[in-house]
């Protein structure tokens, strides 16, 4: 199984100045690609808003868009994933054992 994830990072110490001379706080995302069992875990217990660890390689490709422009992506290629929010799940905050223990089982197998 493949699954892919978009992963936000906020960075709150380095904001930067807008036009209307607010402080925005600078936010990036990265993609993750997550295979086998991993994956399978990641689909059924990730959601919005949870915190994760990814331990990997980066994978960079390039090519051309249909428009004859070069385009290039950035991506990690996920070795280890890790939930770093303890068991809560972000949809009814119940405690699940279940994920914590899902990918530690998975990282083990992998």
């Amino acid at each position: 199984m493949l699954r892919r994830l978009a992963v936000r990072l906020d960075q709150e110490h380095e904001p930067t100045l807008s036009k209307e001379r607010s402080i925005e706080p600078v936010v990036d995302y990265v993609d993750i690609t997550v295979f086998g069992r991993q994956a399978e875990v990641c689909a059924e217990y990730l959601a919005t808003g949870r915190r994760i660890g990814v331990e990997g390689r980066l994978s960079h490709s390039e090519w051309k868009a249909e428009d004859g422009t070069g385009r290039q992506k950035l991506e990690v290629v996920a070795r280890h994933v890790e939930f770093l929010d303890g068991s809560q799940r972000q949809d009814n905050d119940d405690d699940d054992p279940d994920a914590g223990a899902a990918l530690a089982a998975a990282a083990a197998n992998a």
